[in-house]
């Protein structure tokens, strides 16, 4: 989670316009991405599938997860990183204590 608040940060940093905004696909409504610098993480998001992926919980929380593919859903489950969060699950690594987590 920590190195995608510290992208998330940098491309607001960088002021990346194009980045900053997506249009929810079902509403086509326009809505800001995750600012880590002005929102907390648990407003927004909750692991699901024993934490290995990211839901997103309001406009701003799914808006991310679509603009960064959070879940790397465009790769087969192996080849991810929710193959990734498995194993760091397995280990006890993940997620962290104090994110919310649907089963």
């Amino acid at each position: 989670m920590l190195i995608i608040l510290r992208l998330l940060a940098a491309v607001v940093m960088r002021g990346a316009i194009t980045l900053l905004r997506r249009s929810i696909p079902q509403t086509q409504e326009v809505v800001p991405i995750f600012n880590p610098r002005k929102q907390y993480w648990s407003e927004h998001f909750v692991w699901i599938n024993n934490g290995t992926e990211i839901k997103g919980i309001t406009a701003v929380g799914r808006a991310t997860c679509d603009r960064f593919d959070l879940n790397d859903l465009r790769y087969p489950q192996e080849d991810s990183i929710r193959a990734t969060r498995l194993f760091w699950t397995q280990t006890g690594l993940h997620p962290p204590d104090d994110d919310v987590c649907e089963v």
